[in-house]
């Protein structure tokens, strides 16, 4: 039995969000200071992927309050890129359709969560073009590399990682400044600041090293919870029409489980 065009619709959606996801997942773990391109791939990534998945959610509530009907353009277009307001709209679902097949539906959103959401809301709606506003004189906006590093990196920091080890970056810094005495370095951090020590340019790349896992746990962890909804949603679709509605569940499989499986897995464009 071939498969119904809203079911194409829907899995080519879902997979093609998938890819993003995956995409920025495994960017936002590798940026740091020396390949700053790759912060901008990752949001960019990150910020369509769950854009697209937030809206599927959208779709599926609008078929379930209007008679199995599915919303005309203008009905997600007021939601734009703006990913905050997505967040606040799907969030209300857990509530209004009594979800609660996962423990991790009922998971308060964290600060970091909460700024992640900011800086790749700021990103989809304007921060992109930040470099380029400059340079044209249009009026400046954030620094969404900047934001991150503030925000989030140095956030994660302070929470996971302990006075010990900081000493032990520190240490192991001032030991390979001593050895590469003579290099010369020319690199700018996430902020701004200038890197050029050998002492700096390695306490960069140790305090990236000691995060990086955390960071990418902290998006995980916000998709997770987007997943989880439309999936939910999903089932609800299927007990009026069961030909419609892919398992969302088998394209999104690695994002719902926990949190040690999230931040241990290395490549989410494979299963």
């Amino acid at each position: 039995m071939d498969s119904s065009p809203t079911f194409l619709a829907l899995q080519t959606e879902a997979l093609f969000t998938n890819q993003l996801l995956g995409s920025g997942i495994n960017q936002i773990r590798k940026a740091n200071y020396g390949n700053k391109g790759m912060y901008f791939q990752a949001f960019n990534s990150l910020s369509i992927g769950l854009e697209r998945i937030g809206k599927l959610c959208l779709i599926l509530d609008f078929y379930l309050k209007n008679n199995n009907k599915f919303p005309e353009k203008q009905h997600l277009k007021k939601y734009g890129h703006k990913l905050v307001e997505i967040n606040k709209k799907i969030d209300s679902f857990i509530i209004e359709y009594n979800l609660k097949s996962s423990l991790y539906l009922n998971e308060i959103q964290t600060p970091i969560e909460k700024n992640i959401l900011n800086i790749l809301d700021d990103f989809a709606m304007g921060d992109r073009y930040s470099n380029i506003d400059h340079l044209t004189n249009t009026t400046q906006k954030n620094d969404p590399i900047s934001n991150w590093c503030i925000n989030i990196d140095d956030n994660l920091f302070k929470i996971y990682i302990s006075k010990d080890k900081q000493e032990k970056l520190a240490t192991l810094a001032y030991i390979y400044s001593e050895i590469y005495f003579n290099s010369v370095v020319l690199f700018s951090s996430e902020d701004g600041k200038s890197i050029n020590t050998f002492k700096d340019m390695s306490l960069g790349m140790g305090n990236f090293q000691a995060i990086s896992e955390y960071r990418k746990l902290y998006v995980l962890k916000i998709i997770r919870r987007w997943v989880l909804i439309l999936i939910e949603l999903s089932n609800q679709c299927r007990q009026f029409n069961n030909t419609d509605f892919p398992f969302f569940k088998k394209i999104f499989i690695l994002y719902i489980n926990n949190d040690k499986f999230l931040k241990g897995k290395k490549d989410y464009l494979k299963l």
